[in-house]
């Protein structure tokens, strides 16, 4: 997926096109979510820049907190976030999937197989702790699946 194939050759995209594609999404937000890590600690949203901790882990096994699988069936894409205390979980959760998925069409000619939003806390004084997913599939298009209420 990450390969698209023309008339006069291959196109190749990195991952970090996808990431930053991700970063974008967060940042229509409007400083209601931010990127952290899949463990819920903060991460610098500048890779390798005066600081140990990245977006991403490249290879050393981790997830971190944007996570671009290339499978046979399309992109799997899933991000680790924090909302702010009072910013609608749910409606900041739709507008970053359909953001990613829309500007992932339009670069890469095709919808990701699939995106995941995990909200890993909710941050007012201190991070309370949450595990809510929000996700849409390509095969189901506009439909968000939800956590239970």
């Amino acid at each position: 997926m990450l390969e698209i194939k023309t008339e006069i050759g291959e196109i190749r995209f990195s991952t970090n096109v996808i990431k930053k594609i991700v970063i974008d999404a967060v940042h229509q937000t409007e400083g209601k979510a931010y990127i952290y890590h899949y463990k819920g600690k903060y991460q610098n949203a500048m890779t390798g820049i005066a600081s140990r901790m990245t977006l991403y882990n490249g290879d050393r096994g981790d997830a971190g907190s944007i996570d671009v699988a290339d499978t046979e069936t399309g992109l799997q894409i899933t991000v680790y976030l924090v909302m702010r205390f009072g910013a609608s979980i749910r409606t900041s959760c739709i507008h970053i999937i359909h953001y990613i998925f829309d500007n992932v069409e339009k670069i890469m000619e095709a919808p990701p197989e699939a995106v995941r939003v995990i909200v890993t806390g909710v941050e007012s004084n201190e991070i309370a702790k949450r595990n809510l997913e929000y996700s849409m599939r390509a095969d189901e298009p506009g439909v968000i699946h939800e956590p239970p209420r």
